[in-house]
Parts: structure tokens; sequence; C-alpha cells
């Protein structure tokens, strides 16, 4: 065996992970890019999802397995579907709304599904178990909790992160075994203090818990306010998963907002936006709201609108937030989980109540209304980026992780303070 390939010592496993675009899958790829150039990542395990991707794939170095059913399932949905469309429900509502044998069905469907993932991860990692020592699971889903299960097998060492909050932290497991599981590993990763007390209240161990926030990428470019700005408010959120994002609040709050001082609203992201669309006409505002879709260079757009707003009911650490931030941009964010590690209100953005339309107005327009305050917020902003939130941080703090659980460990990584334990005064 080669030195390159003893290196080889961490395995990555993400229910989710790019060509799909979304603010974990980011910082997913950061961590294995870095773990490559290093000399030690193994492979990352990931559902095969997308219908253009392939089972196995090589990503710059980064090796990549694909399993389950899901892009196969789409594939036959779109051959069988009629086209028409699938109504005014984003898909996280229709999954909410499942109810008696409609409900049974979707539970059914998820388990021949979970079944076929179960028997392809369990054989992966049984093939792949004197590859790694480490194992980093980077959500709660149930391909982590069955590789979780299986790894401990074999005495692979874990760390799981979760990348939600509240009721939605583990909201696609199947069976109380699944979460067990997760809790189980050797470590849990917050990625917010919230997340990091909800872990404590569910019985993880204080010395098992790290918080580690998710970082950004530092632009060579700066939001300026004496710079020309077709839209008012700006906002990048997943359409397919509201009502977590808040959107509705949102267009509500544009809808007072907008008589007291007129502008443009903008929402970038996938999905479909039908039942906003609606909601904006009910609302008379739709002349002043566009739904732009899903956009790939996110900092141009940003930099087209006066301020950055979040109003999600539900986040983890929102990197549409962090980006927004990073730009040096004004923001008005919902006081839930990660966004209150980022924005101390008053300082270096605002922060109101999730689900307050009201409250929500009133900051856009004292935003909107004050040049010095805009110039203010977003120095703040893109000073609280740099000190605390960049991607060079969060990895350097997960290689600290990696190396606390990976034994024997052949990880170099100097100690910092940056990846805390959640303490017994942040429990409180």
């Amino acid at each position: 065996m080669t030195r390159r390939e003893e290196l080889r010592r961490i395995g990555i496993v993400a229910s989710s992970f790019p060509p799909l675009q979304g603010g974990a899958e980011k910082q997913c790829l950061a961590v294995a890019r870095r773990l490559e150039s290093q000399g030690q990542l193994a492979w990352v395990l990931t559902q095969h999802i997308d219908q253009e991707s392939k089972r196995a794939e090589d990503l710059d170095g980064v090796v990549i397995r694909r399993v389950g059913v899901v892009a196969s399932w789409r594939r036959l949905r779109s051959i069988f579907s009629s086209g028409s469309g699938s109504g005014l429900a984003t898909s996280y509502e229709k999954a909410l709304g499942h109810r008696g044998l409609t409900r049974l069905a979707h539970w059914f469907k998820r388990a021949i599904g979970q079944g076929v993932l179960a028997v392809e991860a369990t054989f992966f990692i049984w093939r792949q178990r004197k590859s790694v020592t480490v194992i980093l699971c980077f959500f709660c889903s149930p391909l982590e909790a069955i590789v979780c299960k299986v790894a401990r097998h074999f005495g692979i060492a874990i760390v799981v992160r979760p990348a939600n909050s509240r009721e939605y932290l583990f909201q696609d497991l199947i069976g109380e075994w699944q979460r067990a599981s997760l809790l189980a590993a050797d470590r849990v990763v917050a990625i917010s203090t919230s997340i990091g007390k909800e872990l404590l209240s569910l019985g993880v161990e204080e010395s098992r818990v790290r918080v580690i926030p998710n970082g950004v990428d530092l632009p060579a470019v700066r939001w300026k306010d004496d710079h020309p700005h077709p839209y008012s408010v700006a906002c990048v959120a997943n359409i397919s998963q509201q009502p977590l994002k808040g959107l509705d609040v949102l267009l509500e709050a544009w809808a007072q907002a907008v008589k007291l001082h007129p502008g443009r609203l903008v929402i970038y992201g996938r999905g479909n936006p039908t039942s906003l669309v609606h909601l904006a006409r009910a609302l008379d505002i739709h002349d002043s709201v566009e739904f732009a879709g899903r956009v790939d260079d996110v900092t141009s757009r940003l930099l087209t609108a006066e301020i950055f707003v979040l109003p999600s009911r539900v986040e983890g650490m929102s990197n549409a937030l962090l980006e927004a931030m990073s730009l040096g941009m004004p923001c008005v964010a919902t006081a839930v989980s990660g966004s209150v590690d980022l924005i101390q209100t008053g300082r270096n953005g605002l922060l109101v109540e999730p689900g307050d339309p009201s409250s929500l107005a009133l900051a856009i327009v004292k935003l909107l209304r004050s040049s010095a305050i805009r110039a203010q917020f977003g120095r703040a902003a893109r000073e609280s980026i740099e000190r605390n939130f960049t991607t060079e941080m969060m990895i350097m703090n997960y290689l600290e992780v990696l190396a606390e659980v990976d034994r024997p460990s052949v990880l170099s990584v100097p100690r910092t303070n940056s990846g805390v334990r959640v303490s017994h005064k942040q429990a409180r």
C-alpha cells in the first residue's frame, strides 16, 4: 500500500451532492475538495437523485459513488407524466398534505426506496470497510442513518452533521432506530448554537457536540449603496421548501412595505412559484414582484438590490444570508437558528420574529429609507463574515473534529478554538 493510499482515511456520506446545488451541498463539496487536495479523501457516497448524473463519477479528483432509486423513479415519472404541471402546491407542501391511503402509499414508496438504499449502501460500506477509519455524514437522512448503523459494526468512527433545526431536524427518517443511529455518532456537529442546544436536549452528551457554522468564500466584489439597484429587495430561497422559507410572509410584508416605500422585490430560487404568484395577485402586488427562478451566479444578482431579506420560518444556517453578508450587503432576517448567530440586530443587520409580516415590513422600510443605516450594516456584515464565517475556518474546524476521532490519526491540523463545544452556559 502506498503512502497516498494510507492517507485516504476519510469517507463522506451526503444524501445530496453536486451537481445538485444547495447551501449544504456547497459546504460538503468544499470540505471534500480540501480533503482530496490533502490526499485524505477516499470517496463520497451519495444518493442517485439527478437523472443526468452517473452512478460512478470522478469530479476533479473527488471520487463519487451514487446509490438508490430516486433518479430511476424520477425518470419513470417523467415518461408517464402528462406534463400538465402539478398544481399550486410545492413539493414540500404536498409531502405535508398526505393523508389516509395517500399517506400510506407515500410511506410504502419511501420504505421500498430505503430498502434498496440499505442494500446498496450496506454492500458499499462492506466493500470499503478497510479504506476508511472515519466517515463524515453531512445530513441526517436515511442514507446517513443506514451508513452509521453499518459502519459501527466495522469499528469506523462517525461524525454526523444535522443540516436543519426544530421538528425538521430528522424530518425524512422512518423509524426511531435511524435517529438513534445518527445521534450515537462519535461527534455530532451543530451548524448553529441553536441546533447545538437541541442536540443536548435530545440526550447527546456535551463532550460529543461541536458547533461548526457554515462558511463562505469572501467575494472580490462588494455591494455599494451608491451603485444603481434595479431592485429594492432580493431574496434567495428554494421555493420547493415552502412554507419553511416563509416566502408567503415576505409577500404579505411587501404588500405593506411597498405602500410606504415604492420599489421592486425579486425572489430567486428553484421550484414551482405558482402558489406564490397567485398570492401576489391576491395581495395586488404582482406588478412589483418578480420570480426569477434558479440562478447560478447569485453574487451578481444580489448586487442589483438595495437590501437582502431572509424570511424563513425554519433554517439551519442559510448560505444565501452568508453570501449576502459577505458582499457587505444590508440584511433583514428572521430570528431563527443560524441567522441569530450571524446577525446582531442593530449592529450588522436586523432580526425580526418569524411569521410576522408587519415587523418584517417595518424592518424593510427602515433600511430602504436610510442610506446611512444600509452602509453601516453592510460594512459590519462583511466584517462579521471575515472574522468568523469563512470557508477556510469551516474546513479547518471539520479537519480538527475528524482528527479527534481518527484512530490512529494521520491528519495534520493546527489546533484552533473556532470549532467550539457547546458549553452548559450556551445550552441554558
